[in-house]
């Protein structure tokens, strides 16, 4: 998981592997934003039995708590609907 839930820590995690995840999925949106105009972007992080949004813009990223779309799939499926 790239980014961190608690209340009490920075939202970057400080292992290293999370940092080059989410150092990947930074360079993804990155990517978009070099080859298209756009003004935002979002993402799907699957995690397991967890998902997490992700919306891009130029100024950076808003996510979302773990969503545990298995035992709650009601969560995503209105996300993708109203997408």
């Amino acid at each position: 998981d790239p980014f961190e839930d608690s209340v009490d820590r920075p939202p970057e995690p400080q292992r290293i592997a999370r940092r080059d995840v989410r150092g990947q999925i930074i360079n993804y949106a990155a990517e978009i934003f070099a080859r298209q105009h756009r003004t935002h972007v979002f993402s799907l992080i699957i995690l397991g039995e967890y998902v997490r949004l992700v919306r891009w813009d130029r100024s950076g990223a808003v996510f979302t708590e773990r969503i545990p779309y298995v035992d709650e799939p009601q969560h995503l499926s209105e996300f993708l609907w109203r997408f």
